[in-house]
């Protein structure tokens, strides 16, 4: 991408998250499980296991911080411990037997082990605030 583009890509994101904000002040978290530190040296990464709405589970591997907003997850607490972590809501689907799923990309350029962002996750494991 040129400078030029760039800079109208920045623009663009930003004018739509202005928006979201504005009409949308509900911030969704998706529920996971940190199960096991990968390096404990500061800041710390970790391994979380995130369900998948198929039955699947991926794996993230990211800093510690990123998946603890409250500061708990230190190397000296006892692992698993259920996180929540920001994510945009980006559809719901249901399937055959009835149940919703919802589509999210987690925040943070959050990826899974394959490159992924963005996720099927059961309804009930979707949480949100205002």
């Amino acid at each position: 991408m040129a400078g030029g583009e760039v800079l109208d890509d920045i623009a663009a994101r930003n004018l739509v998250g202005a928006f979201r904000i504005a009409h949308d002040l509900r911030v969704y978290y998706v529920h996971a499980e940190v199960v096991r530190w990968v390096d404990d040296e500061w800041p710390g990464r970790v391994l979380v296991h995130l369900a998948e709405s198929d039955g699947a589970v991926a794996t993230l591997i990211d800093k510690a911080p990123i998946f603890d907003s409250d500061d708990r997850l230190k190397p000296e607490v006892k692992l698993p411990v259920g996180v929540e972590i920001p994510c945009d809501l980006l559809d719901w689907a249901v399937d055959q037997g009835g149940s919703r799923s919802a589509l999210v990309r987690l925040h943070f350029d959050i990826e899974d082990r394959n490159g992924r962002t963005t996720f099927a996750v059961a309804e009930h494991t979707l949480v949100q605030r205002s």
